[in-house]
């Protein structure tokens, strides 16, 4: 009896290793990046919407999709995050959409 109980023992280190440690890695490194969400940062959402946050709250974050469309989804939903100061967005683009936020902001302000 004694006998069967070191293999099974070994095979649960083994599923621990393989499969439970990676997916706790992977939901801290998901938090993180959701932490680290910063007004202007392009994402991709869980749905493949693909937009620039405009907005951001405790929960929630808005998302640019389009030149007066903005969708406003769970905060968890978001999968990518292209951040501008990371170097990884799309160069020019990113600022020319970033001033147009902060014009909508400061005329939302008033």
């Amino acid at each position: 009896m004694g006998g069967m109980m070191i293999p099974m023992v070994l095979l649960l280190v083994i599923m621990y290793f393989v499969m439970i440690r990676p997916q706790q890695k992977k939901q801290k490194e998901q938090a993180k990046m959701i932490d680290e969400l910063k007004i202007g940062d392009e994402v991709i959402t869980a749905g493949g919407i693909h937009g620039i946050v405009s907005n951001k709250s405790d929960r929630t974050v808005t998302v640019k999709v389009q030149d007066g469309v903005k969708i406003k989804f769970e905060k968890a939903s978001v999968t990518q995050v292209f951040s501008k100061d990371k170097g990884k967005g799309k160069g020019g683009k990113t600022t020319e959409v970033e001033a147009e936020i902060v014009e909508e902001k400061k005329s939302s302000d008033k």
